[in-house]
């Protein structure tokens, strides 16, 4: 079942991006899901992005946190949650507002990943509902997960 369930998953992406070549924040995370599915880490890896902070190696941290469905907190993951993410709410992703962006990227964490820096304000977006806080990037046209917190969180409120 879970095989058949994966086709299914594969094929919708196939069908959707076949008119459009730009890719989508739905489309990012209906192929983080296949992967996680799957268990496909090589996957996984190249729709995370590999950003260079001393501090910790979030990328490895995402990519574990999903192979191994933890529960809460930063890099949580479960099936259930990406789903009502990829049904509800990824047209909600906005541009990164300009006191988070100087918080995190100019002064914060992710000012120390010189790759990140050249990456232009327009194309960091976030969706932020209740305690869960998702970032990703685009470059060159392809949009990656930089960052997730309590996304598991989605999974208990309320269905807007």
């Amino acid at each position: 079942m879970k095989h058949i369930y994966s086709l299914f998953l594969v094929i919708s992406v196939c069908l959707s991006s076949c008119s459009d070549e730009t890719d989508t924040p739905k489309k990012l995370f209906t192929e983080i899901k296949i992967a996680a599915i799957n268990s496909d880490k090589v996957r996984l890896n190249d729709l995370v992005y590999n950003i260079n902070v001393p501090e910790e190696n979030m990328h490895k941290e995402i990519v574990k946190g999903i192979l191994k469905n933890k529960q809460s907190g930063d890099y949580a993951y479960s099936d259930e949650a990406i789903g009502i993410l990829l049904d509800q709410h990824t047209e909600k992703f906005r541009v990164i507002g300009n006191s988070l962006y100087q918080k995190l990227f100019r002064h914060g964490p992710y000012s120390t990943d010189t790759e990140m820096s050249k990456i232009p304000f327009k194309d960091i977006f976030v969706f932020e509902k209740d305690q869960a806080r998702i970032i990703i990037v685009r470059i060159e046209n392809m949009y990656k997960l930089l960052f997730w917190e309590n996304l598991n969180d989605l999974r208990t409120k309320d269905i807007e």
